[in-house]
């Protein structure tokens, strides 16, 4: 028996045996024939929270990503719903993901890819991260707009970013990519300078 399906990105995917694609780690289930399960019904805006849930939880291949996302949608996938606590769970990170992005409203991403921007900044945080490759430095900056738009750098040498939380210096770099972390837009630059 062939039967079609949607996956979390809306395309129309064919299904022959529903076990083979889980089985093959692909989540399929439809969000909104979900939002009507007994886990979900009384829930208002339960169907765009399920899409929500599938867009965090999966990859562009449909399958599941590794941490809390990942594991609710594959729990969808394979048993076919939730138990309440795990709904109540994805409802808090839905209503989190809304509150923060209400807080960082008119924040922007700063630059084009590829472009050189040299922007005034405020160190924010710096953390190691010890990898395979050696020790890299992860700087986060606010940029000194009233927005205070976030700005992030990789270095491996603490030495060319060497500031003090909170002091302000002019950023030099070129823009590697834009991204969002938990509703708030971000930009990483590439081969940071700090100019005095």
């Amino acid at each position: 028996m062939r039967t079609v399906t949607t996956n979390a990105l809306g395309h129309v995917v064919p299904v022959k045996n529903p076990t083979d694609n889980m089985l093959a780690g692909i989540c399929w289930f439809d969000p909104k024939a979900f939002a009507t399960k007994a886990f979900a019904k009384e829930t208002p805006n339960a169907e765009e929270i399920l899409r929500w849930m599938l867009k965090e939880g999966i990859d562009r291949d449909g399958h599941p990503r590794g941490g809390f996302m990942g594991d609710m949608v594959t729990s969808c996938s394979d048993y076919r719903g939730l138990t309440g606590p795990q709904w109540a769970a994805v409802v808090r990170s839905y209503h989190r993901m809304l509150q923060a992005r209400e807080a960082h409203k008119g924040k922007h991403t700063v630059g084009a890819i590829g472009e050189k921007i040299t922007v005034p900044v405020t160190l924010v945080s710096r953390k190691e991260i010890s990898g395979e490759w050696g020790v890299n430095f992860l700087h986060t900056f606010h940029d000194l707009s009233k927005e205070q738009n976030v700005i992030k750098t990789f270095s491996k040498a603490r030495m060319v970013l060497d500031l003090d939380v909170g002091q302000q210096a002019l950023l030099q770099g070129t823009v590697k990519a834009h991204g969002d972390w938990n509703g708030c837009p971000e930009t990483t630059v590439s081969r940071p300078k700090l100019l005095k």
